[in-house]
């Protein structure tokens, strides 16, 4: 239907001065990587290296 909850969730901490990070999951647009085959310590160093 057209609709992104997760840019409306990010969005109004935004426009408030708060920082916000997005980013895809493995596999999914630009992302590279297996999502079916990720472990969780393969998304704790997504996290780390979206954060760096």
């Amino acid at each position: 239907m057209g609709q992104r909850p997760f840019l409306v969730l990010a969005d109004y901490p935004a426009r408030r001065g708060v920082a916000v990070l997005r980013y895809d999951d493995r596999g999914a647009a630009a992302s590279t990587g297996d999502f079916s085959a990720a472990t969780t310590f393969d998304f704790a160093l997504d996290a780390t290296a979206a954060l760096d």
